[in-house]
């Protein structure tokens, strides 16, 4: 007994020429289902993949948020030293002046005393 594919019509020259015995129509059709039962696990695997693909972009997206809250941090600190950088150079011209002053006060005493 032969078995031809479904799609072998008589007549039509483009028509598929598949035609099997009995023994390869059954090695073929354990050969499909063998590949069905691998694809249906495939299909478990893929899932599963795409499941753990999901968890690691829900992974990065609160990565980025965190990264993205210590930038914000970061920028805080840097205006706050600036502002530090700031009142020290202020005050060290303050004490320069008081210093200044000071030492000039000083002169002027020594030499009013000297005369």
């Amino acid at each position: 007994m032969f078995f031809k594919c479904p799609n072998n019509v008589r007549g039509d020259p483009n028509t598929c020429g598949w035609i099997r015995s009995e023994h390869q129509y059954e090695t073929y059709l354990r050969v499909l289902d063998a590949r069905k039962q691998q694809c249906g696990d495939l299909q478990v695997i893929g899932d599963a993949r795409m499941q753990a693909l999901f968890e690691l972009k829900d992974q990065f997206v609160e990565l980025k948020n965190q990264f993205d809250g210590l930038k914000t941090k970061i920028e805080a600190m840097k205006m706050q030293i600036w502002e530090l950088s700031q009142q020290l150079s202020e005050r060290k011209k303050t004490w320069v002046a008081v210093l200044v002053a000071c030492v000039a006060v000083v002169g002027l005493m020594v030499t009013v005393l000297w005369k």
